[in-house]
C-alpha cells in the first residue's frame, strides 16, 4: 500500500496518498509487520502530504511521530525544520536543527543554517518601499517604449 501511496504522492494526489499511507500503517501494525524505522518513514511521508496541502499542524504531528519512531531519520528532521521556518518559528527551528545534527547528522541542514542567520522572511527582507520601487521601474520599462512608439508613429 505504501508503494501505491508513493505513486499518488508523485502525481500530487495527496488525498489518496494520505489514504494509502494511513492504510499501510494500520495494516502493518495489525500484523506486527512494520519496524519502527519503516513506520517512521511512512509517517514522515504522510506528514509531507499534509505539508503539501498546507495543513501544517497535522504535518508537524506526523513529522514528530516519525522522529519518535526513528530519531536518526534525516528526512523527518529536515521536514520539521522546514515547517518551523515556514511558520516563522525560528527559535524552535534552531533548537530542532541542533537536535537533528546530533541524532541524524546530514549536510542537508546547511540550507537551514543560512536561512536562520539571514533575513529570510520575505516581508522583512523586502519592505514595501522596495516593492513600490520595483513596480515603478517595471511600469516605466513598459510605458516608456509604448509612448515612444506612439510618438514616432505620428
Amino acid at each position: 500500500m505504501s508503494n501505491l501511496a508513493l505513486i499518488y504522492y508523485g502525481s500530487k494526489d495527496y488525498k489518496n496518498a494520505k489514504r494509502y499511507y494511513t492504510q499501510a500503517i494500520k495494516a502493518a501494525r495489525n500484523s506486527d509487520d512494520i519496524s519502527h524505522r519503516e513506520e517512521a518513514k511512512v509517517s514522515s511521508d504522510l506528514g509531507g502530504c499534509y505539508f503539501k496541502e498546507d495543513n501544517l499542524p497535522a504535518a508537524e504531528k506526523w513529522f514528530r511521530a516519525a522522529i519518535a519512531f526513528d530519531p536518526a531519520l534525516v528526512e523527518a528532521h529536515y521536514n520539521l525544520v522546514n515547517l518551523l521556518l515556514k511558520e516563522d518559528r525560528r527559535e524552535e527551528a534552531r533548537q530542532e536543527l541542533t537536535v537533528a545534527a546530533q541524532l541524524a547528522p546530514s549536510t542537508r541542514y546547511g540550507l537551514f543554517e543560512g536561512r536562520l542567520r539571514g533575513k529570510q522572511n520575505w516581508d522583512e527582507w523586502n519592505p514595501t518601499w522596495v516593492k513600490v520601487l520595483v513596480a515603478v521601474v517595471l511600469a516605466g520599462l513598459v510605458i516608456v517604449p509604448v509612448v515612444r512608439w506612439v510618438i514616432n508613429r505620428k
